[in-house]
């Protein structure tokens, strides 16, 4: 494939409106510190539009243009002092560059996705953000791909949504904000200076630091491996079936793909089965200072596992891992993990290297980005599908599961690596998932009766186990 740089991105272009921003540097937040691992190591999330139209360069440069001035983290480059990073605001940042490749195929962007989990960013001079324009004269992708220091799968689903509005309508206007500086503009001052909150906080950091301090020092980093991503796309009709038999049991379809990717893998992976499933949260809500279309790159996650009946049905499993979930969501302490992630910045580099080094105590990271909201009708172009979500970690158990949701479709990309998890075993693992929750639909649906009586039944195995 013939590639080229779509007019040569300028090297500074000055900012149209007066930015409070202008004077920003501010450490990192701890998972921005901790994606960024040391400045060298990539770990880039990406998402794909396919379009349908004519696209114009001098169009798609104002529109990344327009973007760019909105968001003060696309202006920003990283310095280190004393090996702490910092973002660093600069008015006259290079633009966000366009690469341009001459599309051939349907299939061009799943190699070329794969490509850019290992191409990193100049994150000394930015902008942590570039584009792949994969042309032909009636269909395009745009494959937006971004550092994860800076953004999250919300980020990048809202980049891609303010693009493709701007690049149809040329004259759209984006209103700039003004970042966070630090950790006290997102979390309240009575939280910050809550003494029980405080002692909690840096009571978890003393015992995470202690554990990482006691990590084996012989340790050997464990080497990344071949990294691949296996896709599956539902089609329309079958993601309403999904949905409408998971509503029927009272339960959802995250939590049924829950189920069903945890049973697999016990059925796959046998004695070395964790069953536990981290699956990270969207806490925008939860954070007054982060609107919705702000760029925020934090995410706590939670863990779920099958629950300890052995002969409990696959629906039953279903209701109590929804209830787990909203548990799971609802116990969460955010701003109380923010302030513990401030206390535990410094310890990053042993954190990054306990997960190259460990499998972990999970089997999968499953993040559910669930329904994407963006316009599938423009009036110079149609957007046919939202592909490729994915985010490559460079850990030695790199298992991750994405699902999104766009067009009435659902797509599951299982992301890992040939060293860790043979891809043979990855593609058993996912459709013995699949099958599984296919069962599950097609098999009559019980009563509210019957339920009740086989749950009745289940309940005293379960006080033995």
């Amino acid at each position: 494939m013939r590639m080229e740089y779509l007019l040569h991105p300028r090297p500074r272009f000055k900012l149209p409106f007066a930015s409070e921003n202008r004077a920003m540097k501010r450490k990192m937040l701890f998972f921005e510190r901790f994606m960024y691992v040391d400045g060298v190591t990539p770990i880039n999330c990406s998402l794909t539009a396919k379009v349908r139209g004519v696209i114009l360069a001098d169009n798609l440069r104002n529109a990344l243009n327009k973007v760019q001035a909105k968001h003060p983290l696309l202006r920003a480059r990283v310095v280190e002092e004393a090996g702490e990073p910092y973002f660093v605001l600069d008015e006259g940042a290079p633009e966000i560059p366009v690469q341009v490749i001459e599309r051939k195929s349907d299939e061009d962007w799943r190699a070329i996705m794969v490509a850019q989990w290992n191409v990193p960013f100049e994150t000394q001079t930015g902008p942590l953000l570039r584009l792949l324009w994969i042309r032909s004269d009636e269909v395009s992708e745009l494959m937006l791909v971004g550092h994860h220091c800076v953004c999250d799968g919300g980020s990048i689903i809202t980049l891609l949504r303010e693009i493709l509005l701007v690049l149809d309508q040329p004259d759209t206007e984006l209103v700039p904000y003004t970042s966070y500086s630090s950790l006290a503009d997102l979390v309240p001052q009575d939280v910050l200076s809550d003494a029980k909150t405080i002692r909690r906080a840096k009571r978890k950091a003393m015992i995470y630091k202690l554990f990482l301090t006691l990590w084996p020092a012989i340790k050997p980093v464990y080497g990344a491996g071949d990294p691949y991503v296996l896709y599956w796309k539902s089609g329309v009709e079958l993601l309403d079936k999904m949905n409408t038999r998971c509503t029927a049991e009272g339960s959802s379809l995250f939590a049924a793909l829950s189920v069903a990717f945890l049973l697999a893998f016990r059925e796959v992976k046998g004695k070395a089965f964790r069953n536990k499933m981290m699956c990270p949260v969207n806490i925008r809500r939860s954070i007054r200072a982060v609107k919705s279309d702000m760029m925020f790159a934090f995410a706590p996650t939670i863990q779920l596992s099958l629950g300890r009946e052995p002969e409990a049905d696959f629906w039953t499993r279903a209701r109590a891992m929804k209830q787990s979930i909203a548990d799971g969501i609802e116990g969460m302490q955010v701003y109380e993990d923010m302030m513990l992630g401030d206390l535990m910045r410094d310890s990053v580099p042993g954190i990054v290297k306990f997960l190259r080094s460990s499998r972990g105590g999970h089997d999968i990271a499953f993040s559910n980005v669930g329904r994407i909201k963006i316009e599938s009708r423009y009036q110079t172009f149609a957007l046919e599908a939202l592909i490729g979500g994915t985010v490559a970690v460079p850990w030695k158990n790199a298992n991750t599961l994405m699902a999104t949701q766009f067009l009435q479709e659902i797509e599951l990309g299982f992301i890992s690596n040939e060293r860790f998890l043979p891809q043979r075993e990855a593609l058993a693992i996912r459709d013995r998932a699949l099958q599984l929750l296919m069962d599950a639909i097609e098999e009559p649906v019980a009563t509210a009766a019957e339920r009740l009586s086989h749950e009745a039944e289940d309940a005293p195995r379960a006080l033995t186990q």
